[in-house]
């Protein structure tokens, strides 16, 4: 997705969260990178921590991102502060669980 990915979904009368519009730029970026790219490409992913204001990215490969949709995908500087739980965690990602 192109650089003005959250102001196009505004545009559109999107009425997600923050977070959620990261999710579904990522999504986005998963099936792009899935259709143009070699496997196994890194690709930069939005944050999905609860920050309304975060721009901060993290760097997976296609499988990795699609191995954790289950959960989100956040910085590790942004995981501690997130108020969900961390069930994983790596130097370029951490991923967080709603189910307490």
């Amino acid at each position: 997705m192109a650089s003005n990915d959250f102001e196009a979904m505004l545009h559109r009368g999107w009425e997600a969260s923050p977070a959620a519009m990261r999710r579904e730029a990522n999504l986005a970026r998963l099936s792009q990178g899935r259709a143009d790219l070699p496997q196994p490409a890194r690709i930069a992913f939005y944050c999905e921590c609860e920050d309304d204001l975060c721009s901060a990215m993290v760097v997976l490969n296609l499988d990795e991102y699609e191995a954790r949709l289950a959960h989100a995908v956040v910085s590790p500087a942004h995981a501690d502060r997130d108020p969900r739980r961390v069930i994983e965690r790596t130097v370029r990602y951490c991923t967080v669980s709603d189910d307490g």
